[in-house]
């Protein structure tokens, strides 16, 4: 979801209900405004792209490389722009977005040890542009979808070598600097978190 003033704006449907927009104003307790029957099978996240506008991202069954990015402008309620791409942008059987702004680029992992991206200057696909298991050599398992700082560009992802809530496991944290051509590595916390292994809001404890 995405706060703006005193407004929520968030993705819903899949399965049984058509995907769907809606917004919700601070203390009322129903949708405000709905926009129905968007493209795409689920909701993968939501992004703000600009002051009055949002993206919403939707994909279908994991796997699946029909994915579209849907753009709203808030004053007219109304899409202005769509894109369909050939990317699997799904957010698997995480409970966080599949997808992360940084900048012209969205980031996502679908599920795997590495981190893809689409310009959304070009619409240029990059598949795997990071290996997780390169900079966490001991990582099997992507732990949540990767997440985003869209001030710093600072991209923040968490792997592990276990993934059972009974099982210690050894994880990283690893933060990579997007604000360049190419991702860097910038930081490597290692063993600070267990099963569950989220990304936390980091750049409130990394500077």
């Amino acid at each position: 979801m995405v706060v703006i003033g005193d407004y929520i704006y968030t993705g819903g449907g899949g399965f049984w209900a058509s995907t769907r927009l809606l917004e919700f104003k601070k203390g009322e307790n129903k949708a405000t405004r709905i926009l129905p029957d968007l493209k795409g099978e689920f909701i993968s996240g939501v992004c703000q792209t600009g002051k009055r506008e949002i993206m919403i991202a939707t994909c279908g069954r994991s796997e699946s490389t029909k994915s579209y990015f849907i753009f709203v402008n808030l004053d007219t309620w109304e899409i202005v722009k769509e894109k369909q791409v050939s990317a699997d942008i799904s957010a698997e059987f995480f409970d966080t977005p599949g997808i992360a702004l940084a900048g012209d680029y969205v980031y996502f992992c679908a599920g795997k040890t590495s981190v893809s991206r689409i310009s959304l200057k070009t619409w240029k696909v990059e598949e795997n542009i990071i290996d997780l298991t390169k900079d966490a050599p001991n990582a099997k398992y992507l732990n949540c979808n990767a997440i985003a700082d869209p001030i710093k560009k600072y991209l923040y992802v968490a792997v592990s070598d276990e993934y059972y809530e009974t099982t210690i496991s050894n994880g990283n944290l690893l933060v990579y600097d997007c604000s360049g051509e190419t991702p860097v590595l910038v930081k490597n916390i290692e063993n600070k978190t267990s099963y569950p292994v989220g990304v936390y809001p980091m750049s409130k404890f990394y500077k």
